[in-house]
């Protein structure tokens, strides 16, 4: 499985472009969840810089990265941070 950190640059987009590509960003996630490959996506809720957090399960980080690359925030705004993880626990209310 492979989490990914995702927090948007605000500074570098006026609120019209910002405006522009969240729903971009928002379509973007919801095809690969649609898909089967993100299964948990949602934004911080303790902070005001606008970020969120991805689960991924994705055969490899290579195969996220191709996915990032698709994201409106990819190019220079936003920082991606993958990390992989392997799930020993899982509630049951996830795993079914």
């Amino acid at each position: 499985m492979l989490l990914l950190d995702i927090v948007i640059n605000t500074k570098a987009l006026t609120t019209e472009q910002l405006n522009e590509l969240l729903p971009l960003h928002r379509a973007w996630y919801n095809k690969y969840f649609a898909e089967g490959k993100f299964i948990m996506v949602g934004p911080y809720t303790d902070t005001d810089i606008p970020s969120g957090v991805v689960i991924a399960d994705l055969a490899s980080k290579a195969e996220l990265e191709q996915i990032i690359a698709e994201d409106a925030f990819y190019n220079n705004h936003g920082t991606y941070t993958i990390r992989e993880f392997k799930a020993n626990l899982i509630k049951d209310i996830l795993a079914s």
